[in-house]
């Protein structure tokens, strides 16, 4: 049993096309359960490494969840095959309480924090993950059946997994998960593991029905279910879609939309915007405002639409947003509910609200941030809080501003961030706190469909830099 040696089958097994985008990297994490589609993975990719001399790092992890007894072990058996080929190996631990619903999800997030913390340390510029053509298949026949939308083009997880995917869970550390299976059916893997005698293990949980996915793998099997092929094709279909509506919101954010120095988000003109694209336009400016974790859909977005395109002077919330359709034009800001107060202890780094990234890890003292809204309600000096709307020039009853964050110094001072000239923010009193604009719906996960609207936003961002540093 060996890694990385003939007979090279890697060419058509793995997607080139996937492989080309860690070009240049200087090291990459291949994440390796023990199942046999990730240790097929790490054995094409190690032959394809060969006579490469612009070739990356090849650093290989292995996430022990502890949900079930034997994963150690698992983990353990990894770690000695790798050290029998002399590869360099990491077993990462989820710690902590594990949630009781939603585990799987959970769990989920987990795995890509931890694997991007080890990329960050190892200055990893990929992750590499073993999904292949059968994990596609399941995964849109699931969300086919979530989906209360009635057209193909207003359900973008019917694009299935994306090859590759932009990642910052922290948001000072983006990493590409890139998956270079996804042609790639499990038997032909499995087959490739035989032919040179590698063994794998096989997880319990691809066998446990109270799962969903499961589940769907057993109802692929039978007649009744489209074929597979059939299923890409229509994933590969809505992809392009999706890829050609992140364009066209990417150039309307360009074109149509303004934002203040407090964070007020503005779109000028759409009276003639079709429904398709106001609605996408503003399930993206709400994430942004709103600081989710998900867009909202054409379904939630619908009602708001409806207002504009009726010219109704009025507004909606959504997605903890409040969008107002007023006479100088649409507005998009942060509403003034739920908005957090959070503690960063001295080694953390945390997100907050989904719109701050702060870090801790170079302080000395925790520091706490909260929205400008907040302070007299924790029972902060009103002058205080006066003091920091008068240096904001703007209306003090603006959710725009009262939601923006505060840091509070252990000393019982607070500040507002501030912009430099690259769009950074900083903090003047404590300078080993960095802070970065953030959006967890952009951020945390984007597949490469949606890349140009991630690059849109962090020119909106640029401009709010710049006034914001003008107040």
């Amino acid at each position: 049993m060996s890694f990385g040696t003939e007979p090279r089958r890697e060419g058509f097994l793995l997607n080139q096309a996937t492989m080309a985008q860690i070009s240049g990297v200087e090291a990459v994490i291949v994440a390796v359960s023990g199942g046999g589609d990730s240790l097929a993975l790490l054995d094409l990719v190690l032959t394809w490494s060969k006579d490469r001399p612009d070739a990356p790092r090849i650093i290989v992890a292995t996430v022990d969840h502890a949900l079930r007894n034997g994963s150690a072990g698992e983990a353990d058996w990894v770690a000695s095959l790798c050290m029998t080929a002399g590869i360099e190996h990491h077993v990462l631990l989820w710690v902590g309480p594990k949630p009781k619903t939603g585990r799987s999800q959970a769990a989920r997030d987990a795995r890509y924090d931890l694997l991007c913390g080890l990329a960050e340390a190892h200055q990893a510029g990929a992750i590499l993950l073993g999904h292949t053509l059968d994990d596609q298949v399941e995964t849109i026949v699931m969300r086919a059946r979530r989906t209360n939308d009635n057209s193909v083009g207003d359900m973008p997880g019917l694009a299935g997994i994306a090859p590759v995917s932009h990642h910052n869970p922290s948001g000072f550390y983006a990493v590409k998960l890139v998956r270079p299976l996804l042609s790639t059916k499990r038997d032909e893997l499995r087959n490739h593991l035989r032919s040179r005698g590698t063994p794998w293990l096989d997880d319990p949980t691809n066998d446990n029905l109270t799962y969903e996915r499961p589940r769907i793998r057993l109802e692929l099997g039978h007649t009744n279910m489209p074929p597979p092929q059939q299923i890409v094709v229509l994933g590969d279909c809505v992809a392009r879609q999706r890829q050609l509506r992140a364009q066209t919101v990417a150039s309307l954010i360009d074109t149509r939309v303004s934002t203040h120095g407090t964070g007020r988000i503005q779109i000028g003109q759409y009276s003639d915007l079709d429904r398709s694209a106001l609605t996408g336009l503003l399930s993206c400016l709400v994430g942004v405002s709103g600081g989710g974790r998900h867009r909202p859909t054409a379904t939630a977005v619908k009602p708001i639409v409806d207002m504009i395109l009726a010219a109704q002077m009025s507004s909606l919330t959504l997605g903890r947003a409040k969008v107002g359709n007023q006479r100088c034009g649409v507005t998009i800001e942060r509403e003034l509910r739920h908005l957090p107060v959070i503690s960063v202890e001295p080694g953390e780094r945390k997100i907050w609200d989904g719109r701050l990234a702060v870090s801790n890890v170079e302080g000395c003292e925790p520091v706490f941030v909260t929205a400008l809204g907040n302070l007299s309600c924790n029972g902060a000096d009103v002058c205080d809080r006066s003091l920091l709307v008068g240096r904001l020039k703007h209306n003090k009853h603006r959710p725009d501003v009262l939601s923006q964050p505060v840091i509070c110094q252990p000393d019982g001072s607070y500040q507002l961030p501030l912009s430099d000239q690259d769009g950074l923010l900083s903090c003047q009193k404590s300078p080993r706190i960095r802070l970065r604009r953030y959006c967890a719906s952009i951020e945390r996960y984007s597949p490469i469909w949606d890349a140009e609207i991630r690059f849109a936003v962090g020119r909106l961002w640029s401009q709010f830099s710049e006034k914001s540093a003008q107040n």
